[in-house]
């Protein structure tokens, strides 16, 4: 079975315990049972004084997933271990990106056994050394080990009263499991962080948004906006921030459907692309609350709302056109030129980002509908879309 061991006794720099420090509405504990559980760890003990409510939180978030136990001595530790067991030790207080121990732990379909090491002197640790106690002259541990439950049946040994974590990694040096270096970019990138003030934790939140959600290329240009605002937005606010950009969506589409329904053409095509701008907003708030709380449902309804997303900009485009007088061939525009774009955004290479952001095509159609050319912005923008895909099939 795979275990989990954490640790909810160091204190934090500014009162509390480093495990209750919150980082984007989770404790730090949460994160690292988050982690443990995307290893795939069935249980998950938790060394402490006593239960407290980051502890009993955790317990609640993960009892679906896997056993939680709160852990007070060092023999109850002992026993809760069976033989067979291997254990993912994680400093209090570790804050890592769940990718990277991913890598650094998984080896086909087992753990990989180690103690991973970081140099004494590194700069990426020098305010936070306490935390990651030196081995030798010249490496500390790094926070994180994988050893077997024969290792920690022997912390019995130990003093009653000692430290669990610090026995652990003696135990493991004296039993000569191999002490492995971690990459020095992991460090460098600021994907090794311990939550010990609130400077490392809002690093950590730093580091969660921009890989939660990286920057589309400027080719996209309101995508783009969109994912700054809603790193701006933050990981606390993200589920606020989703609500809040989905209903501006809402007023926004069905006054451009007023405006075009009165002859507005150009000002219900830009109420509709600053609808699209709105959803852009609320997926990629989305997008960050699924890596926060690792949901995985968020991906499948995404695939709906931009299937239900087309539809509507489809229908739009429809009936801008009919408002237009364009009653013949001219109606299938919108559905040719949204499906060429949908296939260059997926197959044009590096123009795919530019086909990808319908915001921005609407503001062209907007801008095109105020010159009475929406018919002909529409036709032109599919050649594109449909030379961006065989310009890429040429290049193969």
């Amino acid at each position: 079975m795979r275990t989990a061991l954490l640790s909810a006794l160091e204190p934090a720099d500014g009162g509390g315990l480093r495990a209750e420090l919150s980082l984007a509405g989770r404790s730090v504990l949460s994160w690292q049972a988050s982690l443990a559980l995307e290893l795939g760890c069935e249980r998950i003990l938790c060394l402490c004084d006593a239960p407290n409510p980051a502890i009993l939180a955790c317990q609640r978030e993960i009892e679906a997933g896997a056993q939680f136990h709160a852990v007070r001595s060092l023999h109850q530790l002992v026993a809760l271990c069976r033989a067979g067991d291997m254990a993912l030790v994680l400093a209090d207080g570790l804050l890592p990106e769940p990718s990277v121990v991913a890598v650094l732990v998984e080896a086909e379909d087992r753990w990989r056994r180690g103690i991973w090491t970081v140099p004494v002197e590194h700069p990426a640790i020098a305010d936070r050394a306490d935390t990651f106690e030196r081995i030798d002259a010249s490496r500390r541990w790094a926070g994180l080990s994988v050893v077997g439950a024969e290792i920690v049946a022997r912390i019995a040994d130990g003093p009653a009263d000692g430290d669990a974590l610090a026995i652990l990694l003696r135990l493991g040096l004296q039993a000569k499991i191999a002490c492995r270096p971690l990459p020095e970019e992991v460090l460098s990138q600021g994907q090794w962080q311990v939550a010990a003030r609130a400077a490392n934790i809002e690093a950590r939140e730093v580091q969660l948004v921009r890989t939660a959600l990286p920057m589309p290329p400027f080719a996209a240009p309101l995508r783009a906006l969109a994912t700054l605002a809603a790193r701006s937005i933050g990981a606390a606010n993200a589920a606020r921030g989703r609500v809040l950009a989905s209903l501006v969506g809402i007023a926004a589409l069905v006054l451009g459907a007023v405006l075009i329904a009165w002859q507005q053409t150009a000002a219900g095509l830009a109420f509709a692309a600053a609808k699209l701008f709105a959803a852009d907003i609320a997926e990629a708030c989305e997008r960050l609350q699924a890596r926060i709380w690792s949901a995985g449902e968020a991906v499948r309804w995404t695939r709906v709302r931009m299937l239900g997303g087309a539809s509507v900009a489809a229908a739009l485009l429809c009936f801008a056109l009919v408002q237009e007088g364009a009653l013949d061939a001219r109606l299938a525009l919108p559905l040719l030129m949204l499906g060429l774009a949908h296939l260059a955004s997926v197959k044009a290479g590096s123009a795919a980002a530019f086909w990808n952001d319908r915001a921005t095509h609407f503001l062209l159609f907007a801008l095109a509908a105020s010159f009475g050319a929406l018919a002909e912005a529409l036709a032109l923008l599919g050649l594109g879309a449909l030379t961006s895909i065989l310009l890429k099939g040429y290049r193969r």
